[in-house]
């Protein structure tokens, strides 16, 4: 009859084996899946650090840029105001002097302020700093490694982001392990059955996540 002992018997070995084959699979893809998840984020973590690194490095060369580009505007400055007590008291040789000694990047803003007549024309502008013409290449320079700077920091905060998701997914899949270790120490079927089917679907959904993230 179906509903003798030995018929019920029967079918708790075999749902108990059942178990324990999907808890020795749940094991395996867990463990699996770990170490995978572990891999990347030490692969993004060392992404991260390179990142960041660059970073540091670049914007302390941007940095070294910035006070070159301010010793630069201070010559231009000194020579400058040099220039001009010489032009206020009509010392014609003193005044060339300094003329010929300007940098070439403040020559052709002193030049093109000077074409607009500023003895005469108020349009002209404040001074040769105030002209268009006027450009600090190490300003240009510092700029750029700025933005680079910021490129390389934000990519280390991407790669920091991905990595700490990773850590995420092998966190929870440790509880998969878990589970999945100890259910088959529970008597009761229904006790081992739901700590099995939660186990599959914290598997299920750490390997979707990971799925998604980008691979190093």
């Amino acid at each position: 009859m179906n509903g003798s002992p030995e018929v019920k018997g029967e079918t708790t070995k075999v749902w108990d084996h059942r178990l324990e084959m999907m808890a020795a699979f749940l094991l395996g893809l867990a463990a699996v899946a770990t170490s995978w998840g572990t891999y990347q984020s030490v692969l993004w973590d060392g992404d991260q650090a390179s990142h960041y690194s660059q970073a540091t490095a670049i914007r302390a060369e941007a940095a070294q840029s910035w006070v070159m580009a301010g010793q630069m505007r201070a010559i231009d400055i000194g020579s400058f105001m040099q220039w001009l007590n010489a032009h206020l008291a009509k010392d014609a040789e003193r005044e060339q002097f300094y003329r010929n000694h300007f940098r070439p990047e403040f020559t052709a803003a002193f030049d093109a302020w000077m074409a607009k007549n500023p003895r005469i024309n108020p349009e002209a502008g404040a001074g040769p700093f105030f002209m268009p013409q006027y450009k600090l290449s190490l300003e240009d320079k510092a700029k750029q490694l700025d933005q680079l700077a910021d490129r390389a920091f934000k990519e280390g905060e991407r790669a920091n982001k991905i990595g700490d998701r990773y850590v995420l997914s092998t966190v929870t899949l440790s509880v998969v392990l878990f589970f999945a270790g100890v259910a088959n120490q529970f008597s009761h079927f229904y006790s081992r059955a739901a700590m099995l089917g939660v186990a599959a679907l914290m598997c299920i959904w750490a390997i979707a996540q990971m799925s998604k993230m980008p691979v190093n």
